[in-house]
């Protein structure tokens, strides 16, 4: 966490000078884990022991969300843009933003982070990196028009390659582990009616793990040193 702190502070300030390389670009993403997401559901905060009448449709005794109205998402897929600033060979920034689309799911998420070039040969690169945003969830009732929409905190730790085609293109594939920490979860009812939700025992109910794509335009040749001149 250390590093990745240094390295978005080192993006800061230098984001006047000409970057190292750079490229702006697209990604297609999708969860492989867990098969159905959530791996749990929310619960409705309790009221004098008891779960709100209002939100008694769509739960179990216990308060969390359930089916039919709330199924879990399957076959999910990530849409994206992301910038990138590298600051030398070893480390580069990222701005990332991404839009998710899924049977009854939406979400939405802004980020920012930082990855460290580990290893490279013959344009073939490996990076691991870490990155944090903001971002909002929504997952709609099969039934009727209630959903239930959540603030999130995303955390992700990414491991991947990429491969220069030329000076000009990278194609790109990682591995990520995304965790977006719930912040405020309500449940709109199909009367208009909110219902405060939490997480019950699983504060990760939304960590997953996936697969993303990418591809890179920009200027991926190393500057080239300046010679000292004779006199």
């Amino acid at each position: 966490m250390n590093s990745l702190l240094v390295a978005l502070a080192l993006t800061a300030t230098t984001a006047e000078a000409k970057p190292y390389m750079w490229g702006v670009g697209g990604s297609v993403n999708t969860m492989v884990l867990p098969g159905g997401f959530p791996s749990t559901w929310s619960r409705a905060k309790k009221i004098d022991g008891e779960v709100p009448v209002e939100a008694a449709p769509y739960t179990a005794e216990n308060g969390a969300l359930q089916s039919p109205h709330f199924n879990d998402v399957r076959g999910d897929v990530g849409i994206g843009a992301r910038g990138l600033f590298y600051l030398n060979g070893q480390w580069r920034g990222r701005a990332s933003g991404q839009l998710g689309f899924g049977d009854n799911y939406r979400s939405s998420m802004v980020s920012l982070g930082a990855d460290k070039i580990i290893a490279g040969e013959s344009g073939a690169f490996v990076f691991v990196g870490g990155e944090l945003g903001l971002g909002t969830q929504k997952f709609s009732s099969a039934e009727d028009s209630a959903y239930l929409k959540s603030s999130t905190f995303p955390l992700r730790a990414n491991f991947g390659g990429y491969y220069k085609v030329n000076q000009k293109n990278v194609i790109e594939l990682t591995v990520f582990v995304a965790a977006p920490l719930p912040m405020v979860q309500l449940l709109t009812t199909d009367a208009g009616d909110e219902v405060e939700m939490g997480v019950g025992l699983n504060p990760l109910q939304y960590a997953n793990i996936g697969l993303e794509a990418s591809y890179y335009f920009g200027d991926f040749s190393k500057p080239r040193k300046k010679r000292k001149s004779r006199r």
